[in-house]
């Protein structure tokens, strides 16, 4: 009796560690789409967003992971967004950096359950009813799956536990026009895409989109790491029928091409010794693809995408 007594204790304990992980492993890694509605049309224009999970720190003498995350054209190194701590009844409480906390996602929450949590809109709250509740398979154990809407707007919702909102991951709340929309394309968990999101809810129509997500890991960083980026103009972007690369400066080397689908599957590859070069792409499918080029001074990918 004894012996079974302390091996469902080893159990329990087992699990229980195994769930405070939970959002916030430190190996799970959320890719972003962000549409960028708070600027003229002129300047519009969408960026690739990468959020993790950092360090611990301590404010106000509560324990908090930070979120730190890295977007193309913006920043050049990892940046602290806010902060965020998970309880063991499953609530998820973010903290922003000039805030103080607010209740992000009830994963214990049950049919019926009205639920106020931040919001990442034009809204400083998001008010939900639960409507159901139910499992689904992340990195291979069962979570789970909590579908909600807004009690305000009609809009619904799918929280998944360990990821977030199935749209827009920790950025959820009701989608507003004239702000910056958060849409989750894929989430990895030691380096393992677990989840991937194709559909989107119409900013304009609150219809239900579908849009092609690159999920490949080895691509995560297209479009982030700047280490050739700025001696090399490429256009248009999308296209229908032309690439066109320049060179602004000396690259001091040939420059080598390749042209990879999403899949990584290689589509094409060239040598370049002069200032500028086009790629044909008029037999090219519609679709997302990766431009990889290659100097002595490193490698740059870009994502490029054939209408």
């Amino acid at each position: 009796m004894k012996t079974k007594l302390i091996l469902i204790a080893i159990i329990c304990f087992n699990f229980s560690k195994a769930y405070s992980e939970g959002i916030l492993d430190a190996n799970n890694l959320w890719k972003y789409q962000i549409l960028n509605y708070s600027l003229p049309p002129e300047y519009q224009r969408n960026y690739t967003a990468i959020v993790k999970i950092g360090s611990d720190t301590l404010i106000s003498n509560i324990n908090y992971k930070k979120i730190i995350q890295i977007m193309d054209s913006r920043n050049l190194k990892w940046e602290t967004s806010g902060f965020i701590r998970e309880t063991t009844d499953h609530k998820v409480f973010y903290r922003p950096l000039y805030e103080n906390e607010k209740l992000l996602f009830d994963f214990a929450a049950k049919v019926n359950d009205s639920i106020t949590t931040y919001s990442f809109s034009c809204e400083p709250e998001a008010h939900y009813k639960v409507l159901k509740v139910d499992s689904i398979k992340i990195a291979n154990k069962f979570v789970r799956k909590i579908n909600i809407v807004s009690t305000l707007h009609g809009i619904k919702e799918t929280w998944i536990e360990g990821i977030g909102d199935s749209l827009s991951g920790f950025f959820h709340g009701t989608e507003c026009p004239g702000g910056d929309i958060h849409r989750l394309e894929c989430f990895f968990q030691n380096k393992v895409l677990q989840f991937s999101n194709t559909k989107y809810i119409s900013t304009s129509t609150y219809s239900i989109e579908e849009v092609q997500c690159d999920c490949v890991y080895s691509n995560l960083y297209a479009g982030v790491d700047k280490t050739l980026e700025e001696k090399f103009s490429i256009y248009p972007n999308p296209t229908t029928d032309k690439i066109r690369m320049s060179n602004s400066k000396a690259i001091g080397s040939d420059l080598r091409i390749e042209l990879h689908d999403i899949n990584g599957k290689s589509v094409n590859s060239y040598v370049c010794s002069e200032e500028s070069f086009e790629i044909d792409t008029k037999n090219l499918k519609s679709g997302i693809y990766i431009l990889e080029l290659t100097t002595n001074e490193g490698t740059q990918k870009f994502k490029v995408i054939k209408k």
